[in-house]
């Protein structure tokens, strides 16, 4: 096993610049975060949204704004509302490693309303860096199917990516995204996902844990920057963040392979519809047999899926309880 991939991520933070990155990436950044602030908008207005931003706003003062409000708050606090709002009608972006711009962008509009004369080529290199090692480390740390099938959970593995774009945000040297990592790392919510009331709804409203790893990204790199010691090898050998985050395998090598030259961002999704992208095949196939056929919801008495098991196992009901389960 490698005991150098906390190192080399740190190295990646710190070095690339925005001139190295090619072109395409640079579009699809845009692409990614347009959409997300897209989503917080819409999120933002929903039941959950006003209810973060009530609750929460009551309990905090600050310079940062929230997407979609006229409420101003810490930074901690709007990176957290603001990546709650963007997943709030499950329509953000997805990648192998989940829901990773909601955590980030929420991040980095806190950030940037906090420190308005920020550069646009310094937004996109943080959330570019963010998205690179935030989707690194989440592939490489998926667990096996038969671990998956007993601990697994998206926000868990959010933390270390969003410490990454706002380390970067920050331009500090080396040791701080090392510090941070370390912290980010030990601070990151248990992997709850198999918890999130599927078998007793209403399901949870944290349901893809995308707010906390964003409000840890700002509080670790804050710590970091003032000196604050965190465990440097955070996410190498037996016993490091993968064991920590629920899974029973990692490949060291997804994680830094050909960084700075490789982009997963590439590969990320936006969604067509808003709900999880195992149902997006679905309706989809629905969708074109209406279409074919010319029917109604009163020619349909009852459809039959062939599917992932997941998809029976989560998503098989027809009594939502509030706007989550929808």
């Amino acid at each position: 096993m490698s005991n150098l991939s906390t190192d080399k991520l740190a190295d990646f933070i710190t070095s690339l610049s925005f001139s190295e990155l090619p072109e395409e990436v640079i579009k699809k950044a845009k692409y990614w975060m347009l959409d997300a602030i897209g989503c917080g908008l819409g999120g933002s207005q929903t039941e959950l949204g006003k209810t973060a931003i009530n609750s929460l706003s009551q309990t905090t003062s600050g310079n940062a704004s929230v997407v979609g409000s006229d409420v101003s708050v810490d930074l901690g606090t709007g990176a957290f509302l603001n990546a709650m709002c963007i997943n709030a009608l499950d329509y953000d972006d997805c990648d192998p490693a989940g829901h990773l711009s909601s955590t980030l962008v929420g991040t980095l509009l806190a950030l940037c309303s906090h420190q308005p004369e920020t550069k646009g080529s310094d937004l996109l290199l943080s959330y570019i860096v963010g998205y690179e090692v935030n989707s690194r480390v989440g592939q490489a740390t998926f667990p096996s199917e038969e671990r998956f099938e007993e601990v697994w959970g998206l926000g868990t593995r959010s933390v270390i990516g969003d410490k990454a774009a706002a380390a970067k945000f920050r331009t500090p040297d080396k040791e701080q995204p090392l510090n941070a990592m370390g912290i980010a790392g030990a601070s990151a919510p248990v992997p709850s996902a198999q918890k999130w009331g599927w078998d007793h709804r209403p399901l949870t409203w944290m349901k893809d844990a995308v707010a906390l790893p964003a409000q840890l990204g700002i509080m670790s790199t804050t710590l970091a920057e003032a000196g604050f010691a965190g465990c440097r090898d955070i996410l190498d050998g037996p016993t490091g963040f993968w064991r920590m985050a629920g899974s029973d395998r990692c490949d060291f090598d997804l994680m830094t392979r050909n960084l700075g030259t490789e982009f997963f961002i590439l590969n990320n999704s936006v969604k067509m519809y808003a709900c999880c992208w195992f149902i997006h095949p679905t309706l989809d196939a629905v969708q074109e047999i209406v279409k074919e056929h010319g029917l109604t919801h009163q020619d349909i008495d009852s459809i039959d899926v062939w599917s992932l098991t997941d998809l029976d196992r989560f998503f098989n009901f027809t009594e939502p309880k509030r706007m989550v389960d929808v």
